[in-house]
Protein backbone atom coordinates (compact mmCIF):
# COMPACT_ATOMS: atom_id res chain seq x y z
CA UNK A 1 0.00 0.00 0.00
CA UNK A 2 1.41 3.75 -0.88
CA UNK A 3 2.31 5.49 2.24
CA UNK A 4 -0.07 8.09 1.46
CA UNK A 5 -2.88 5.96 1.66
CA UNK A 6 -1.48 4.65 4.42
CA UNK A 7 -1.25 6.99 6.68
CA UNK A 8 -4.73 8.39 5.33
CA UNK A 9 -6.18 4.82 6.75
CA UNK A 10 -4.73 5.31 9.86
CA UNK A 11 -5.75 8.64 10.23
CA UNK A 12 -8.80 7.61 10.14
CA UNK A 13 -8.61 4.99 12.88
CA UNK A 14 -7.31 7.47 15.07
CA UNK A 15 -10.01 10.06 14.11
CA UNK A 16 -12.66 6.98 14.92
CA UNK A 17 -11.50 6.32 18.30
CA UNK A 18 -11.28 10.22 19.00
CA UNK A 19 -14.47 10.20 18.04
CA UNK A 20 -16.12 7.63 20.33
CA UNK A 21 -13.77 8.91 23.28
CA UNK A 22 -15.84 12.60 22.64
CA UNK A 23 -19.35 11.27 23.15
CA UNK A 24 -19.96 12.06 26.93
CA UNK A 25 -18.15 15.70 26.27
CA UNK A 26 -14.72 15.01 28.36
CA UNK A 27 -11.45 13.32 26.94
CA UNK A 28 -10.32 11.96 30.55
CA UNK A 29 -6.22 10.36 31.14
CA UNK A 30 -6.79 7.76 30.56
CA UNK A 31 -8.69 7.93 26.92
CA UNK A 32 -5.84 10.41 25.93
CA UNK A 33 -3.48 8.14 26.52
CA UNK A 34 -4.91 5.42 24.91
CA UNK A 35 -5.12 7.83 21.85
CA UNK A 36 -1.73 8.61 22.19
CA UNK A 37 -0.60 4.94 22.31
CA UNK A 38 -2.53 4.15 18.87
CA UNK A 39 -1.16 6.94 17.63
CA UNK A 40 2.26 5.64 18.39
CA UNK A 41 1.17 1.79 16.68
CA UNK A 42 -0.01 3.85 13.50
CA UNK A 43 3.27 5.88 13.20
CA UNK A 44 1.43 8.72 13.28
CA UNK A 45 3.25 12.10 14.46
CA UNK A 46 2.92 14.53 17.53
CA UNK A 47 1.84 17.18 15.07
CA UNK A 48 0.09 14.77 12.81
CA UNK A 49 -2.17 13.46 15.76
CA UNK A 50 -3.05 16.37 17.30
CA UNK A 51 -4.16 17.57 13.83
CA UNK A 52 -6.32 14.80 13.76
CA UNK A 53 -7.96 15.65 16.96
CA UNK A 54 -8.62 19.42 15.83
CA UNK A 55 -10.18 18.26 12.61
CA UNK A 56 -12.68 15.61 13.93
CA UNK A 57 -13.35 17.31 17.19
CA UNK A 58 -14.29 20.67 14.83
CA UNK A 59 -17.00 18.28 13.02
CA UNK A 60 -18.10 17.13 16.03
CA UNK A 61 -19.06 20.10 17.41
CA UNK A 62 -20.28 21.59 14.34
CA UNK A 63 -22.62 18.67 14.22
CA UNK A 64 -23.40 18.85 17.97
CA UNK A 65 -24.65 23.10 17.09
CA UNK A 66 -26.38 21.97 14.20
CA UNK A 67 -28.63 19.16 15.51
CA UNK A 68 -29.36 21.32 18.63
CA UNK A 69 -30.54 23.87 15.80
CA UNK A 70 -32.79 22.18 13.84
CA UNK A 71 -36.06 22.20 16.23
CA UNK A 72 -35.28 25.79 16.66
CA UNK A 73 -34.66 26.02 20.14
CA UNK A 74 -31.39 25.05 21.62
CA UNK A 75 -32.55 23.64 25.24
CA UNK A 76 -30.38 24.28 28.54
CA UNK A 77 -29.36 20.76 28.62
CA UNK A 78 -27.87 21.61 25.09
CA UNK A 79 -26.46 24.43 25.64
CA UNK A 80 -24.30 23.09 28.45
CA UNK A 81 -23.31 20.15 26.31
CA UNK A 82 -21.91 22.80 23.49
CA UNK A 83 -20.06 24.62 25.88
CA UNK A 84 -18.28 21.04 27.74
CA UNK A 85 -17.42 20.32 24.37
CA UNK A 86 -16.15 23.20 23.44
CA UNK A 87 -14.23 23.53 26.44
CA UNK A 88 -12.82 19.81 26.16
CA UNK A 89 -11.42 20.94 22.78
CA UNK A 90 -10.13 24.40 24.12
CA UNK A 91 -12.08 25.96 21.73
CA UNK A 92 -12.89 29.03 23.87
CA UNK A 93 -13.27 32.62 23.23
CA UNK A 94 -11.26 35.08 21.15
CA UNK A 95 -9.93 31.98 19.18
CA UNK A 96 -8.62 34.01 16.59
CA UNK A 97 -4.95 32.71 15.37
CA UNK A 98 -2.78 35.86 14.17
CA UNK A 99 0.24 33.72 12.57
CA UNK A 100 1.10 33.16 9.52
CA UNK A 101 3.47 31.12 7.80
CA UNK A 102 5.38 33.95 6.06
CA UNK A 103 6.00 35.80 8.93
CA UNK A 104 7.23 32.42 10.98
CA UNK A 105 9.72 31.93 8.31
CA UNK A 106 10.68 35.16 8.02
CA UNK A 107 11.21 36.03 11.90
CA UNK A 108 10.88 32.40 13.57
CA UNK A 109 9.67 34.21 16.20
CA UNK A 110 6.47 34.37 17.96
CA UNK A 111 5.14 37.48 20.56
CA UNK A 112 1.83 38.22 21.47
CA UNK A 113 -0.15 39.18 24.26
CA UNK A 114 -3.57 38.72 24.38
CA UNK A 115 -6.20 36.50 26.34
CA UNK A 116 -5.27 32.69 26.39
CA UNK A 117 -7.22 31.75 24.48
CA UNK A 118 -6.05 33.86 21.39
CA UNK A 119 -2.80 32.84 22.18
CA UNK A 120 -3.93 29.13 22.18
CA UNK A 121 -5.01 29.83 18.90
CA UNK A 122 -1.88 30.86 17.37
CA UNK A 123 -0.07 28.09 19.10
CA UNK A 124 -2.80 25.59 17.16
CA UNK A 125 -1.70 27.40 13.98
CA UNK A 126 1.68 27.41 14.57
CA UNK A 127 1.38 23.35 15.65
CA UNK A 128 -0.56 22.94 12.01
CA UNK A 129 1.91 25.26 10.08
CA UNK A 130 4.60 22.85 11.40
CA UNK A 131 2.89 19.72 10.79
CA UNK A 132 2.10 20.99 7.35
CA UNK A 133 5.94 21.42 6.83
CA UNK A 134 7.07 18.16 8.27
CA UNK A 135 4.76 16.53 6.45
CA UNK A 136 6.04 18.36 2.86
CA UNK A 137 9.74 17.40 3.95
CA UNK A 138 8.69 14.10 4.34
CA UNK A 139 7.48 13.65 1.18
CA UNK A 140 10.56 16.03 -1.02
CA UNK A 141 12.77 13.26 1.12
CA UNK A 142 11.10 10.89 -0.60
CA UNK A 143 11.14 12.59 -3.79
CA UNK A 144 14.79 13.20 -3.38
CA UNK A 145 15.67 9.44 -2.78
CA UNK A 146 13.56 8.30 -6.15
CA UNK A 147 15.68 11.18 -8.11
CA UNK A 148 18.62 9.44 -6.39
CA UNK A 149 17.76 5.90 -7.78
CA UNK A 150 16.96 6.89 -10.87
CA UNK A 151 20.46 9.14 -11.59
CA UNK A 152 22.06 5.97 -10.37
CA UNK A 153 20.14 3.59 -12.30
CA UNK A 154 20.07 5.98 -15.30
CA UNK A 155 23.59 6.44 -15.51
CA UNK A 156 24.81 2.76 -15.26
CA UNK A 157 22.15 2.31 -17.68
CA UNK A 158 24.19 4.49 -19.94
CA UNK A 159 27.72 3.15 -19.06
CA UNK A 160 26.92 -0.44 -19.77
CA UNK A 161 25.40 0.14 -23.18
CA UNK A 162 28.18 2.70 -24.17
CA UNK A 163 30.29 1.50 -26.76
CA UNK A 164 33.99 2.77 -25.05
CA UNK A 165 35.97 2.08 -28.29
CA UNK A 166 33.66 3.56 -30.62
CA UNK A 167 31.74 6.00 -28.46
CA UNK A 168 28.60 4.66 -29.43
CA UNK A 169 25.62 4.57 -27.80
CA UNK A 170 22.25 2.37 -28.82
CA UNK A 171 19.03 3.24 -27.80
CA UNK A 172 19.52 1.49 -24.28
CA UNK A 173 21.66 4.16 -23.15
CA UNK A 174 19.77 6.76 -24.64
CA UNK A 175 16.85 5.75 -22.50
CA UNK A 176 19.81 5.38 -19.60
CA UNK A 177 20.92 8.99 -19.72
CA UNK A 178 17.68 10.55 -20.47
CA UNK A 179 16.61 9.19 -17.09
CA UNK A 180 19.62 10.03 -15.29
CA UNK A 181 19.27 13.43 -16.32
CA UNK A 182 15.50 13.23 -15.17
CA UNK A 183 16.98 11.68 -11.89
CA UNK A 184 19.55 14.95 -11.05
CA UNK A 185 16.97 17.69 -12.37
CA UNK A 186 14.77 15.54 -9.86
CA UNK A 187 17.22 15.48 -7.15
CA UNK A 188 17.82 19.17 -7.40
CA UNK A 189 14.17 20.29 -7.74
CA UNK A 190 13.45 18.27 -4.23
CA UNK A 191 16.47 19.95 -2.49
CA UNK A 192 15.08 23.08 -3.10
CA UNK A 193 11.26 22.09 -2.20
CA UNK A 194 12.66 20.41 0.96
CA UNK A 195 14.87 23.42 2.33
CA UNK A 196 12.01 25.71 1.95
CA UNK A 197 9.31 23.85 3.59
CA UNK A 198 11.92 22.81 5.98
CA UNK A 199 12.12 26.23 7.20
CA UNK A 200 8.76 26.33 8.71
CA UNK A 201 9.96 22.72 10.54
CA UNK A 202 10.31 24.05 14.01
CA UNK A 203 10.88 22.22 17.18
CA UNK A 204 7.25 21.00 18.11
CA UNK A 205 8.67 20.78 21.96
CA UNK A 206 8.69 24.80 22.13
CA UNK A 207 5.01 25.37 20.95
CA UNK A 208 3.96 22.64 22.78
CA UNK A 209 5.70 23.54 26.26
CA UNK A 210 3.67 26.74 25.88
CA UNK A 211 0.49 25.22 25.22
CA UNK A 212 0.61 23.10 27.73
CA UNK A 213 1.59 25.60 30.33
CA UNK A 214 -1.23 28.30 29.42
CA UNK A 215 -3.89 25.17 29.23
CA UNK A 216 -2.88 24.68 32.88
CA UNK A 217 -2.42 28.45 34.48
CA UNK A 218 -5.57 29.32 32.59
CA UNK A 219 -7.44 27.81 35.19
CA UNK A 220 -6.43 29.55 37.72
CA UNK A 221 -6.94 32.89 35.37
CA UNK A 222 -10.11 35.05 34.24
CA UNK A 223 -10.97 34.53 30.77
CA UNK A 224 -10.26 38.13 29.53
CA UNK A 225 -6.58 38.26 31.76
CA UNK A 226 -3.48 39.23 29.14
CA UNK A 227 -0.68 36.81 28.81
CA UNK A 228 2.48 37.91 27.13
CA UNK A 229 4.28 34.94 25.28
CA UNK A 230 7.59 35.12 23.40
CA UNK A 231 8.95 32.17 21.55
CA UNK A 232 12.00 32.06 20.02
CA UNK A 233 11.96 29.03 17.47
CA UNK A 234 15.61 29.78 16.21
CA UNK A 235 18.08 26.93 16.77
CA UNK A 236 20.11 26.80 20.22
CA UNK A 237 23.39 27.49 18.70
CA UNK A 238 22.05 30.30 16.38
CA UNK A 239 25.12 32.82 16.18
CA UNK A 240 23.02 35.07 17.90
CA UNK A 241 22.77 32.94 20.68
CA UNK A 242 27.14 32.83 21.04
CA UNK A 243 28.61 33.83 23.60
CA UNK A 244 32.09 33.12 24.27
CA UNK A 245 35.08 30.49 23.02
CA UNK A 246 36.81 28.06 25.67
CA UNK A 247 38.49 25.06 26.36
CA UNK A 248 36.48 22.18 28.56
CA UNK A 249 39.29 19.99 29.33
CA UNK A 250 40.65 19.05 25.81
CA UNK A 251 38.09 20.19 23.83
CA UNK A 252 37.14 23.46 22.27
CA UNK A 253 33.83 24.24 22.64
CA UNK A 254 31.39 27.27 21.62
CA UNK A 255 29.14 28.40 24.30
CA UNK A 256 25.52 29.79 23.59
CA UNK A 257 22.96 30.56 26.19
CA UNK A 258 19.34 30.79 24.49
CA UNK A 259 16.62 31.55 26.60
CA UNK A 260 14.30 30.77 24.14
CA UNK A 261 10.12 30.95 26.11
CA UNK A 262 9.03 33.81 28.38
CA UNK A 263 5.43 33.80 29.33
CA UNK A 264 3.63 36.15 32.13
CA UNK A 265 0.17 36.81 33.02
CA UNK A 266 -1.86 37.26 36.37
CA UNK A 267 -3.73 34.53 38.59
CA UNK A 268 -7.49 35.09 40.15
CA UNK A 269 -5.81 35.74 43.40
CA UNK A 270 -3.69 39.41 41.78
CA UNK A 271 -0.77 37.39 42.13
CA UNK A 272 1.81 37.67 38.98
CA UNK A 273 3.34 34.82 37.07
CA UNK A 274 6.92 34.88 34.59
CA UNK A 275 7.99 31.84 33.87
CA UNK A 276 10.69 31.09 31.22
CA UNK A 277 13.05 28.91 29.82
CA UNK A 278 17.24 28.81 28.96
CA UNK A 279 18.87 26.35 26.65
CA UNK A 280 22.87 26.01 27.55
CA UNK A 281 24.38 24.40 24.48
CA UNK A 282 28.13 23.65 23.86
CA UNK A 283 29.11 23.05 20.97
CA UNK A 284 32.84 20.71 21.23
CA UNK A 285 35.45 19.51 18.85
CA UNK A 286 39.14 18.68 18.62
CA UNK A 287 41.49 17.18 16.58
CA UNK A 288 43.26 14.10 17.36
CA UNK A 289 46.30 12.46 15.07
CA UNK A 290 46.01 8.54 14.93
CA UNK A 291 48.26 6.02 15.59
CA UNK A 292 48.38 5.40 11.84
CA UNK A 293 49.18 9.27 11.32
CA UNK A 294 45.80 10.41 10.44
CA UNK A 295 44.33 13.67 11.58
CA UNK A 296 41.02 12.87 13.02
CA UNK A 297 38.17 15.26 14.02
CA UNK A 298 35.32 14.55 16.50
CA UNK A 299 32.53 16.61 17.84
CA UNK A 300 29.80 16.11 20.50
CA UNK A 301 27.24 18.39 21.80
CA UNK A 302 26.13 19.13 25.80
CA UNK A 303 22.86 20.86 26.72
CA UNK A 304 21.25 21.82 29.56
CA UNK A 305 18.33 23.08 30.36
CA UNK A 306 17.08 25.85 33.06
CA UNK A 307 13.39 26.48 34.10
CA UNK A 308 12.67 29.77 35.95
CA UNK A 309 9.04 30.64 37.66
CA UNK A 310 8.81 33.75 39.23
CA UNK A 311 5.85 34.72 41.65
CA UNK A 312 5.28 38.63 42.53
CA UNK A 313 2.77 39.13 45.50
CA UNK A 314 1.15 41.70 46.90
CA UNK A 315 3.27 41.99 50.20
CA UNK A 316 0.73 43.48 52.74
CA UNK A 317 -1.14 39.61 51.69
CA UNK A 318 2.01 38.09 52.76
CA UNK A 319 3.99 40.24 55.61
CA UNK A 320 5.81 36.87 56.70
CA UNK A 321 6.90 35.81 53.49
CA UNK A 322 10.33 36.70 53.41
CA UNK A 323 11.40 35.72 57.08
CA UNK A 324 9.66 32.37 56.19
CA UNK A 325 11.28 31.44 52.70
CA UNK A 326 14.34 32.61 53.55
CA UNK A 327 14.77 29.93 56.27
CA UNK A 328 13.29 27.27 53.12
CA UNK A 329 16.50 24.82 51.91
CA UNK A 330 16.94 24.02 48.19
CA UNK A 331 17.41 20.74 49.52
CA UNK A 332 13.92 20.49 50.42
CA UNK A 333 12.28 21.42 47.18
CA UNK A 334 10.07 18.85 45.65
CA UNK A 335 10.85 18.45 42.05
CA UNK A 336 11.02 15.67 39.40
CA UNK A 337 13.55 13.62 39.99
CA UNK A 338 15.30 14.26 37.20
CA UNK A 339 15.71 17.49 37.32
CA UNK A 340 17.85 19.53 39.87
CA UNK A 341 17.36 22.77 42.31
CA UNK A 342 20.01 25.43 41.76
CA UNK A 343 17.93 28.40 43.89
CA UNK A 344 15.21 29.42 45.70
CA UNK A 345 15.04 33.52 45.85
CA UNK A 346 13.16 35.40 48.10
CA UNK A 347 12.67 38.84 47.74
CA UNK A 348 9.92 41.43 49.11
CA UNK A 349 7.55 41.03 46.60
CA UNK A 350 7.65 37.42 45.54
CA UNK A 351 9.88 34.51 45.03
CA UNK A 352 12.13 32.44 42.36
CA UNK A 353 12.76 28.99 41.59
CA UNK A 354 15.18 27.77 39.24
CA UNK A 355 16.25 24.49 38.33
CA UNK A 356 17.96 22.35 35.73
CA UNK A 357 18.35 19.45 33.89
CA UNK A 358 20.60 17.92 31.81
CA UNK A 359 18.53 15.28 30.51
CA UNK A 360 16.32 15.18 27.61
CA UNK A 361 12.66 15.94 27.81
CA UNK A 362 9.38 16.67 26.35
CA UNK A 363 5.80 17.10 26.17
CA UNK A 364 3.71 14.45 26.63
CA UNK A 365 -0.02 13.94 27.23
CA UNK A 366 -1.75 14.69 30.55
CA UNK A 367 -1.98 10.73 31.48
CA UNK A 368 2.17 10.09 30.58
CA UNK A 369 3.36 13.63 32.10
CA UNK A 370 4.23 11.86 35.36
CA UNK A 371 5.89 9.06 33.83
CA UNK A 372 8.18 10.71 31.46
CA UNK A 373 10.07 13.69 31.59
CA UNK A 374 7.59 16.44 30.43
CA UNK A 375 8.57 19.72 30.98
CA UNK A 376 4.62 20.93 31.96
CA UNK A 377 4.70 18.41 34.52
CA UNK A 378 8.31 20.28 35.85
CA UNK A 379 7.31 23.70 35.80
CA UNK A 380 3.56 22.93 36.94
CA UNK A 381 5.23 21.10 40.13
CA UNK A 382 7.47 24.39 40.44
CA UNK A 383 4.69 26.84 40.85
CA UNK A 384 2.68 23.93 43.17
CA UNK A 385 5.78 24.39 45.20
CA UNK A 386 5.97 28.01 45.33
CA UNK A 387 2.25 28.04 46.41
CA UNK A 388 2.76 25.86 49.17
CA UNK A 389 5.51 28.64 50.50
CA UNK A 390 3.41 30.94 49.78
CA UNK A 391 0.27 29.84 52.17
CA UNK A 392 2.86 28.58 54.58
CA UNK A 393 3.67 31.81 55.06
CA UNK A 394 -0.01 32.86 54.96
CA UNK A 395 -0.32 30.27 58.04
CA UNK A 396 2.08 32.08 59.99
CA UNK A 397 1.00 35.24 59.27
CA UNK A 398 -2.24 34.52 61.40
CA UNK A 399 -0.25 32.43 63.85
Amino acid sequence: MPRDDADAVAEKLLSQLFRRSLEDGVITAQERARLNRLARRLEISKSGRESVFRRTGALELKKKVKNSADDGVVTREESAEIAQLRQTLGLGVAMTATVDGSHLKKTHKYQRTAPASAVLADLDAIRNIDGDAEHQVRFWTRILWLGMLALVGGLGLFVVNLDLVGGVVDVAGLVGGGVGVVGLATIVFAVIRRFLHGQLDVDDRRYELAAGILTYLSRDMAADEQVSVEIDFRPHNHKSKFVEKGKVGYWNAKFYVDPWIILKGRFLDGTKYAVSMIEKQQDRHRTKRSASGKLKTKTKTKNASEAIVTLKVKQKRYPELSAHASTVDASSVRLPGWVSVKTVGVEEEGLTLRSTTKLGWDVYSPGEREQEHDGVHWIAMKFMYLYSLLNQAKKAKHK
